[in-house]
């Protein structure tokens, strides 16, 4: 993913309702245009929005570097550990984000994860919403979101390095090179404080 970095528009954590006409599976399609002056949510993946945000995708050259939404819903499913949303603009489903919390009811133990740490498991804007400032908006909600738990003191993710991949965003946005691989040696393992 190479989103785009410039504070844009405004952040909200709360859902809304959101008008738009409904399709034959029952999800919700929004009619509205989006554009920087959109305001991003996180909002509960539920039998309305399932389908949409499993075929939002991220551009043909960033596919090698980020798992395919109904891959990463499928994955959740798998461990109550899981914290999904779909990242709204306005009434638009525009992205994705995963989280594991090793904190929640039933999680199967990932054992690269700290109690003390949230991993960020999955983040994707999907192509035609990228370089709108969605990514930098969503980010600083999941951010707060990982503060509001006690004892948490880190976000932990990896991810593929290339050049269209996410290492600038997540530098950025002030993750640290832990300095280990992950997954076989493929990917970068990258820290963020929250202290």
């Amino acid at each position: 993913m190479t989103p785009a970095f410039p504070l844009a528009g405004k952040v909200s954590a709360e859902p809304t309702d959101g008008g738009g006409e409904e399709d034959a599976v029952g999800d919700v399609l929004s009619t509205m245009p989006v554009d920087r002056s959109s305001v991003v949510s996180l909002r509960h993946i539920d039998a309305n929005n399932e389908r949409t945000v499993a075929e939002l995708q991220v551009s043909d050259l960033q596919t090698p570097y980020v798992a395919a939404n109904k891959k990463s819903l499928i994955d959740a499913c798998g461990n109550p550990g899981s914290w999904k949303r779909a990242i709204y603009a306005d009434q638009t489903p525009v992205g994705l984000v995963l989280l594991f919390m090793p904190f929640l009811p039933n999680a199967i133990e990932r054992p690269q994860i700290r109690p003390d740490q949230i991993a960020l498991w999955r983040f994707m804007i999907d192509h035609r919403y990228q370089r709108m400032g969605f990514a930098h908006q969503a980010f600083l909600l999941i951010r707060e979101e990982c503060k509001r738990h006690p004892g948490i003191r880190e976000i932990l993710s990896s991810y593929v390095p290339g050049p269209h991949g996410p290492e600038r965003f997540y530098l950025s946005h002030r993750f640290a090179k832990t300095g280990r691989l992950r997954n076989g040696g493929t990917e970068f393992e990258i820290a963020l404080s929250l202290e």
